[in-house]
């Protein structure tokens, strides 16, 4: 089965990479499942009890991989065949300050967030950080997030340096979520807006560039205890130690996410679908301080599976699936996915910057981030991105609805 599987990443990647088409969320969505399911090239998994990486990955694991890769290239054939690339003229009135006004609630959030918990900016402990932080830093990551790819999108490189200052300022803290949701999404911004063409032949150095940059931040996981601790010689000896920095590769979490899946299907694990209710729960705004509690697939799987590991793991979405309703669950999600990468790379073809804006976040984390998370956090965090752009949406609209005649005109 890895042979199989191998050959058909292969396939994908030569379609993705030489065919005349644009870089869309299908090629997202492929590059994000060749990463997640990059221990399957290797042919093993994450043993947490034993600290080693020589659980071997079921023939059915592969088989889950496989068939999530098959439905990514198939539907970017069918895609590719039937839906024809037009500009979606479609605007809102008064959104010339939405970049201006991420960045402000940005500010604001940063500032509540050191007020109601400023120790986590000298914190090494990352449970102990996560048990700190509030909404406030919901509010000042994901503001930072919208305002920079809005901004990059119309051009206000001021606006942006500033928004990219506040999200690296939370790559100290010691978060990466969303530096690489920004770079994703400007990837698909910058690469998407030539239209059809080669990838690797006319795009490869910004491409390049990007995946330098993922590169990096996934580095950057090994040593943001020690940028915190300032032990300099330590960082300096660890980035010369070769071991040290494929160890970065191989503790990852695709190696921790697969061994998730993998334990799932080896060990028959299996859940009701009561749990999915949280889906409806995360739909309502604050749902937790209304007393909604939301039962999350990892509170399920990791007691039984890891019960000894103390930490948060992230989840797999389609061993949830698997084990919540078998195959026939896992495949008609596999197309409800699939389904909605249709919608998003169809969407692109939007001119108004802010909603543009808004699509390629929301899509950035549906195609790339989905193999990490449940169905319940999926919802949770796009509709963060939601409630959030339509603040400051609106927020535009008030202020040039209020702004002086004169003071309209130089805006646009």
């Amino acid at each position: 089965m890895q042979i199989i599987f191998i050959l058909v990443a292969i396939s994908g990647a030569a379609y993705f990479l030489f065919a005349l088409r644009k870089f869309d969320f299908f090629s997202l969505g492929f590059l994000s499942a060749c990463f997640y399911f990059s221990p399957g090239f290797l042919g093993f998994t994450y043993r947490f009890e034993s600290g080693d990486y020589l659980n071997e990955i079921l023939d059915e694991t592969y088989l889950v991989m496989i068939v999530v890769l098959v439905a990514i290239i198939l539907g970017a054939l069918i895609y590719d065949r039937t839906i024809k690339q037009r500009e979606l003229e479609i605007s809102l009135p008064k959104t010339n300050y939405t970049s201006q006004i991420a960045l402000l609630l940005s500010l604001v959030g940063l500032l509540f967030t050191v007020y109601q918990s400023g120790s986590i900016f000298y914190l090494s402990d990352k449970s102990i950080i996560l048990e700190e932080i509030g909404r406030w830093h919901i509010i000042w990551v994901v503001a930072a997030g919208i305002g920079a790819v809005i901004s990059f999108i119309k051009k206000k490189y001021m606006v942006f340096f500033l928004c990219m200052l506040l999200i690296l300022l939370d790559v100290y803290v010691g978060f990466r979520v969303t530096v690489v949701l920004i770079v994703i999404s400007l990837m698909v911004y910058v690469l998407s807006k030539e239209g059809k063409t080669r990838i690797l032949s006319s795009r490869w150095k910004e491409m390049l560039v990007f995946l330098s940059s993922a590169f990096v931040i996934l580095l950057y996981k090994q040593f943001y205890i020690l940028v915190k601790l300032r032990e300099w010689d330590l960082i300096a000896s660890r980035l010369m130690n070769f071991k040290a920095i494929m160890n970065s590769f191989t503790q990852a979490e695709p190696f921790v996410i697969q061994a998730t899946l993998n334990e799932v299907i080896w060990q028959d694990f299996h859940v009701t679908v009561d749990h999915m209710s949280g889906i409806l729960n995360n739909l309502i705004i604050f749902s937790p301080n209304l007393g909604i509690d939301t039962i999350t697939f990892n509170s399920l799987f990791q007691p039984v599976l890891f019960p000894t590991v103390t930490s948060g793991m992230a989840s797999n979405i389609w061993a949830e699936m698997w084990s919540t309703g078998g195959w026939i669950l896992l495949i008609f999600f596999i197309l409800i996915y699939v389904l909605f990468i249709s919608l998003g790379s169809f969407l692109l073809n939007l001119t108004d910057p802010s909603i543009k804006g808004l699509v390629i976040l929301l899509f950035s984390y549906w195609s790339f981030y989905i193999h990490r998370n449940d169905i319940s956090y999926q919802i949770t965090l796009e509709k963060r991105v939601f409630l959030i752009w339509l603040f400051c949406i609106i927020g535009s609209y008030i202020l040039l609805s209020i702004l002086p005649t004169k003071m309209k005109y130089e805006t646009n």
